[in-house]
């Protein structure tokens, strides 16, 4: 199986911004209750829908000739746990981006409550080196909403 971390785009600015949709499903939601966790979706499927959310950014906005790869997290932090049927928006804003690297600010939100959030620094990369190009090509029209 393979898991969808955003479940689709709602606005992209090309190297600028982007806010991604994520639903949190059932499966994530019971992930950490064999760990005894009441079912929560765990906080590292989160941090990973906001790198997800780098890396379409910089697929979309470099005409899929680029990938971002995490290169540092900071001050990533969740004041509340993301419980099933959540709709989780991911907004990244681009604070720097030069030659090879980008720095965002990630925000996550539940309706308009911000929960959490940080800083990712994403080397920038070949995306032929790493993923299928035509691959995103056909998960991006899945993907992408207004953008």
């Amino acid at each position: 199986m393979r898991w969808r971390m955003i479940d689709r785009i709602n606005e992209l600015v090309a190297w600028r911004s982007i806010a991604a949709l994520k639903v949190v499903s059932l499966e994530e939601y019971r992930l950490l209750k064999p760990f005894g966790s009441k079912g929560e979706c765990p906080q590292s499927l989160l941090l990973e829908a906001c790198v997800q959310s780098c890396r379409w950014l910089t697929i979309v906005s470099s005409d899929f000739c680029l990938v971002a790869l995490p290169a540092s997290i900071q001050n990533f932090r969740l004041e509340r746990a993301a419980a099933a049927g959540d709709a989780l928006t991911i907004k990244t804003v681009v604070m720097n981006q030069h030659e090879c690297v980008l720095d965002a600010e990630c925000s996550v939100f539940v309706s308009d409550h911000l929960i959490g959030g940080g800083q990712i620094e994403c080397q920038l990369e070949p995306l032929t080196e790493y993923l299928n190009p035509d691959h995103l090509r056909m998960l991006w029209r899945e993907i992408n909403g207004a953008a």
